[in-house]
């Protein structure tokens, strides 16, 4: 089969089995995984009580904002992504994450969409507010170098299938290269390239939070300089040993955005380039 036939093939594929729906079985399979395999300290109950009350401001926003209800599976991927990447020892955080996620995409829009990626600005309010009582998960998977490179393939497949391959690689390969440059040439630290490189937490960013097209420039250029400051804003905020500082990063350069599509909005109209994507209610 040709090139030009593969892709061909996935577009019809796409069109019977949206991206939207891949994403979230993905996450879900690694809630599932860190439950069943990693002894995450999580009832499955409050998982499921989470999702739950996700889809339900879902339903909400969609019909008091948007006039319709938005495909249920993005709720889904807000909930799934933000519970795994959140660690708590109490219970009621892993409902107010989700609920928080999925309201935000009815209040802080510009001219009908969403600026802040959902899930990422309902962790980075947990962080925030409750520092005490909500932290980063980041030791769930961060010791099984295995398990992240499935992920990374995982999540390969995903953005190839959802599009979202330069937003992704274009954060990486900048994280990689800024990190190696603060341990290497500011820290004269050695560089273990597996451990920053196949780290979970960080492929499960990479290809399943950064690549959320609603928040994201329209334009290739603009996806690997959005990415590329996100990254560099990370690198900026871990030398200062600020706690989870990728999502911060990302939080922060996503408040540019309304900035960011107005401007691709002109440029990419005298170039020719597709105009910015509406929210549909998502």
């Amino acid at each position: 089969m040709s090139l030009s036939g593969l892709q061909n093939s996935i577009d019809r594929l796409r069109k019977v089995f949206p991206p939207y729906y891949l994403q979230p079985l993905i996450l879900l399979s690694y809630n599932i995984t860190a439950s069943l395999i990693f002894n995450f300290e999580r009832p499955n109950w409050i998982f499921v009580a989470g999702v739950l009350a996700g889809l339900v401001v879902h339903c909400l926003v969609g019909h008091f904002v948007f006039g319709k209800i938005g495909n249920l599976a993005i709720s889904c991927t807000v909930s799934f992504g933000g519970m795994l990447q959140m660690y708590s020892p109490e219970y009621w955080p892993y409902l107010i994450l989700p609920i928080i996620g999925n309201l935000s995409k009815g209040i802080v829009l510009f001219k009908g969409r969403h600026i802040f990626n959902p899930s990422n600005l309902a962790l980075v309010f947990m962080f925030e507010f409750f520092p005490h009582t909500v932290v980063g998960n980041n030791s769930i998977f961060s010791h099984y170098l295995g398990v992240g490179a499935i992920f990374f393939l995982l999540g390969t497949i995903n953005v190839l299938y959802a599009r979202q391959a330069t937003t992704a690689f274009a954060w990486y390969i900048a994280f990689v290269v800024f990190n190696y440059v603060r341990f290497r040439l500011i820290a004269n630290a050695p560089f273990n390239f597996a451990l920053i490189a196949l780290n979970p937490l960080i492929i499960l960013f990479t290809f399943h939070m950064i690549t959320d097209p609603m928040t994201t420039p329209i334009t290739r250029i603009g996806k690997v300089i959005f990415a590329v400051t996100v990254a560099l804003l990370d690198a900026l905020m871990r030398n200062q040993n600020f706690p989870q500082s990728n999502y911060y990063a990302l939080f922060f350069i996503t408040a540019f955005m309304p900035l960011i599509w107005e401007f691709e909005k002109r440029w990419a109209g005298v170039a020719g380039t597709p105009q910015p994507r509406r929210a549909a209610g998502a």
